[in-house]
């Protein structure tokens, strides 16, 4: 079952033009990414949705997660930032292959700067591994 109906428009489309949502039987959403686009610009233009985001964000709460939510990397570190921005680019331009990991073998990997001034310069390490480099540098 490559294909599901549209909740809202009621066209036929394939899976990948649907969110992933696991809660969902087929695991994803109902409405296809198109109309739920359209459906989020046009509740955006209420006159009252715009006024509760204006109150939420001059809320105490609003303005902290708001500030949290700007990417803590790219405020905190720069340099840390702009080394995953340039080499997830490269990832996705197939300029690098992502390879397996370094310590275990496992497909899939992340890409760990040892010296973040050197963007391309990374070990393949697998998410468990990743953690424990980490971890080692801090201790």
């Amino acid at each position: 079952m490559d294909t599901r109906v549209c909740g809202l428009c009621g066209i036929e489309k394939s899976l990948e033009d649907y969110q992933r949502n696991k809660s969902n039987p087929l695991g994803r959403a109902y409405w296809c990414k198109e109309c739920r686009r359209e459906f989020d610009r046009q509740r955006n233009k209420r006159v009252d949705r715009r006024l509760y985001i204006r109150q939420w964000e001059a809320s105490e709460r609003g303005k902290s997660l708001r500030s949290l939510s700007r990417n803590p990397d790219r405020n905190g570190n720069r340099l840390k930032y702009k080394a995953r921005r340039i080499l997830n680019k490269l990832v996705k331009e197939g300029l690098i292959r992502k390879m397996p990991c370094v310590l275990c073998g496992e497909v899939e990997s992340e890409g760990h700067h040892p010296d973040y001034s050197n963007a391309v310069g990374v070990i393949w390490l697998c998410s468990k591994h990743h953690s424990e480099a980490h971890r080692l540098t801090i201790e």
